[in-house]
Protein backbone atom coordinates (compact mmCIF):
# COMPACT_ATOMS: atom_id res chain seq x y z
CA UNK A 1 0.00 0.00 0.00
CA UNK A 2 2.54 2.24 1.10
CA UNK A 3 4.74 1.70 -2.74
CA UNK A 4 1.25 2.85 -4.60
CA UNK A 5 0.92 5.91 -2.54
CA UNK A 6 4.56 6.75 -3.34
CA UNK A 7 3.93 6.13 -7.23
CA UNK A 8 1.13 7.95 -7.16
CA UNK A 9 1.72 10.76 -5.23
CA UNK A 10 4.86 11.82 -6.61
CA UNK A 11 5.04 15.64 -5.50
CA UNK A 12 4.17 14.26 -1.72
CA UNK A 13 1.17 16.29 -1.54
CA UNK A 14 -1.28 13.64 -0.61
CA UNK A 15 -3.36 14.08 -3.17
CA UNK A 16 -3.53 14.38 -7.40
CA UNK A 17 -5.63 16.08 -9.81
CA UNK A 18 -8.57 14.95 -11.40
CA UNK A 19 -6.05 14.27 -14.79
CA UNK A 20 -4.00 12.23 -13.22
CA UNK A 21 -7.16 10.28 -11.59
CA UNK A 22 -8.85 10.11 -14.99
CA UNK A 23 -5.28 8.55 -16.17
CA UNK A 24 -4.60 5.69 -13.73
CA UNK A 25 -8.26 4.93 -13.49
CA UNK A 26 -7.69 4.49 -17.81
CA UNK A 27 -4.42 2.67 -17.29
CA UNK A 28 -5.76 0.31 -15.27
CA UNK A 29 -8.91 -0.34 -16.73
CA UNK A 30 -8.96 0.19 -20.76
CA UNK A 31 -12.07 -0.84 -21.26
CA UNK A 32 -13.63 1.81 -18.59
CA UNK A 33 -15.89 3.93 -20.66
CA UNK A 34 -15.58 8.06 -20.38
CA UNK A 35 -18.91 8.05 -18.39
CA UNK A 36 -17.89 6.02 -15.97
CA UNK A 37 -14.29 7.74 -15.71
CA UNK A 38 -16.42 10.53 -14.95
CA UNK A 39 -18.65 8.95 -12.14
CA UNK A 40 -15.79 7.41 -10.22
CA UNK A 41 -13.97 11.18 -10.55
CA UNK A 42 -17.34 12.30 -8.85
CA UNK A 43 -17.34 9.55 -6.16
CA UNK A 44 -13.96 10.58 -5.12
CA UNK A 45 -13.93 14.81 -5.38
CA UNK A 46 -17.26 14.45 -3.84
CA UNK A 47 -16.72 17.98 -2.54
CA UNK A 48 -15.67 19.48 -6.57
CA UNK A 49 -12.24 20.67 -5.17
CA UNK A 50 -10.18 18.71 -7.86
CA UNK A 51 -8.29 16.60 -5.94
CA UNK A 52 -8.35 13.13 -4.95
CA UNK A 53 -7.14 11.89 -1.59
CA UNK A 54 -4.36 9.43 -2.75
CA UNK A 55 -4.92 7.34 0.50
CA UNK A 56 -8.57 6.81 -0.56
CA UNK A 57 -7.54 5.88 -4.25
CA UNK A 58 -4.73 3.43 -3.00
CA UNK A 59 -7.55 1.47 -0.66
CA UNK A 60 -9.90 1.33 -3.50
CA UNK A 61 -6.78 0.02 -5.60
CA UNK A 62 -5.51 -2.32 -2.64
CA UNK A 63 -9.40 -3.87 -3.20
CA UNK A 64 -9.66 -4.39 -6.53
CA UNK A 65 -6.10 -6.52 -5.83
CA UNK A 66 -7.57 -8.26 -3.43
Amino acid sequence: MRQVIQILDVNGTGYISRTEFSQVIRGLCETITLEQARLLLTFFDERSTGKIAVPELAALLQDLIN
